[in-house]
């Protein structure tokens, strides 16, 4: 009978092993993200910072053509840091999404693998194995069991409701 038991405690222990993997990899792929945002800024500053200079240097234009193209590019540029950012921003909140996801249903999990547990130690309880116990002790286990039962019943329910 723990058999079965046993069989879910291990399934459910290993779907939160898996949670914790999925949350790590999550964490790795923040730096990632991280990483090439500063890239691709650290790009468009080189970039138009050699436009720029190039520019100043050439010696085709007057002062003010200069100052004028030199400010028109750094308008394209805050412009390109604009959508680079704006990009990270909405790839930052797909992660944190997918990170209370995951945390979700690793809580979830960790629930399920605690009742389990519970379940083991009721049957335990029902067939014997806590000979110490005396019959109001046990009813008022078997009592409390079912009330937590209930409990976890109403509880799936509002999240049935919610979803």
């Amino acid at each position: 009978m723990y058999d079965d038991y046993e069989y879910e405690l291990e399934s459910y222990n290993d779907e939160i092993d898996g949670y914790n993997n999925d949350l790590r990899s999550l964490e790795d792929e923040g730096v990632m993200l991280r990483d090439r945002y500063e890239s691709e800024i650290e790009e468009i500053d080189e970039y138009w910072d050699r436009e720029n200079q190039y520019i100043k240097d050439s010696g085709i234009y007057t002062k003010e053509e200069v100052e004028q193209i030199v400010a028109n590019h750094e308008e394209i540029r805050r412009s390109k840091k604009e959508e680079v950012e704006a990009k990270y921003k909405d790839e930052l909140e797909m992660l944190s999404d997918e990170r209370e996801q995951i945390l979700f249903d690793k809580e979830m999990a960790e629930f399920d693998r605690d009742y389990i547990k519970d379940e083991i130690e009721y049957e335990k309880i029902l067939g014997g194995s806590n000979t110490s116990l005396d019959d109001a002790e046990y009813y008022e286990k078997l009592r409390a069991k079912r009330e937590e039962q209930a409990a976890y019943d109403d509880f799936i329910a509002s999240l049935d409701m919610n979803g």
